[in-house]
């Protein structure tokens, strides 16, 4: 098993989650309403699936674009906290708790489900998520 380590973000780090939050404000994602999150997810589904195969863009910014303003929502809603995570994968900026026992990446799971086409799940996820941190407070 490879080791992770947890680190608090830093300027660089920071400038980069701002970054991926400015393009989502510019998609008119409200980060402070995980239902404009949903609702962008869902949108982009559609015009995706209203596109031929062979004509789609790929879709990692825009999944990682959300996964981004989903995880602002998270910090926004609940404990977990912004942090660097550095694991066998390399570095990437994810959420923890507080006391670091437990660690996400929420783009992993918008990227999930658009491997999926699920529908219908991000909101209540969300508010599943939120409602069961708030035990943590």
């Amino acid at each position: 098993m490879s080791e992770i380590t947890i680190e608090p973000v830093g300027p660089a780090e920071q400038e980069v989650l701002d970054k991926w939050l400015d393009d989502a404000a510019r998609w008119n994602i409200d980060v402070t309403d995980v239902r404009s999150i949903d609702r962008a997810y869902e949108s982009y589904v559609d015009d995706v699936l209203d596109q031929d195969e062979d004509e789609r863009e790929d879709p990692t910014p825009f999944v990682a674009m959300l996964g981004f303003a989903l995880g602002q929502w998270l910090t926004l809603e609940s404990v977990l906290e912004w942090r660097v995570i550095t694991d066998a994968d390399g570095r990437d900026l994810g959420l923890s708790l507080p006391d670091e026992s437990s660690i996400m990446f929420p783009s992993d799971f918008i990227a999930d489900a658009w491997n999926e086409m699920r529908r219908d799940w991000l909101n209540g996820w969300a508010t599943d998520l939120r409602n069961q941190l708030e035990a943590l407070r």
